[in-house]
């Protein structure tokens, strides 16, 4: 999990940003000192927290305070990392289920992330490998279906989470060295 490869000391005080009342997978499996933030302001000390993550959160929420939080929240030199949805021209009735507000590029989350202090080390798209998949069973959707509110990735097979797996592990390895250039997220 991306998660668990930057932060091999789990010793490191997490604070997860998010509107549910649980941890994503990654954050339970990956960092043992972690706490929960559900609601803002979240109710901790000012430079508290090492790392803050908002992982398939912040395109639910108002993101100029999200983000003055998180900011307030890490200590000098902690490090935010968020998960969004890429692009918007992937937005979709999915997008609309889910609540999202809006889907973002590298320059969108850069010029909010600018926006609130905070400096940006590393911006990646991620996921690359579902892009030309998505696209394609987007429009074959929309071409045998009116109003398609499902997920196009409700698949349940143990070989394609292989694959999946296998896949995400060569993307962590490619982003140890440079970021990559386009993904879903």
């Amino acid at each position: 999990m991306a998660i668990c490869q930057y932060w091999k000391d789990s010793e490191k005080r997490t604070v997860s940003i998010r509107p549910q009342s649980q941890l994503n997978i990654a954050e339970k499996k990956c960092l043992k000192n972690i706490s929960l933030g559900t609601e803002l302001p979240a109710p901790f000390e000012n430079d508290f927290f090492d790392v803050v993550t908002m992982l398939d959160v912040l395109e639910h929420m108002e993101e100029g305070p999200a983000l003055h939080e998180a900011y307030r929240l890490l200590k000098p030199g902690g490090i935010l990392v968020i998960n969004v949805p890429a692009y918007n021209w992937l937005w979709s009735n999915w997008d609309e289920e889910l609540h999202h507000l809006r889907r973002y590029n590298k320059k969108s989350l850069r010029r909010a992330l600018l926006g609130t202090q905070f400096t940006v080390n590393t911006i990646s798209y991620f996921y690359s490998y579902l892009l030309v998949p998505l696209v394609l069973v987007r429009s074959l959707k929309g071409l045998f279906l009116k109003n398609p509110k499902t997920s196009e990735f409700k698949l349940s097979s143990p070989v394609i989470n292989k694959i999946g797996t296998l896949l995400t592990t060569l993307e962590l390895k490619l982003l140890e060295s440079w970021p990559i250039p386009f993904g879903t997220r």
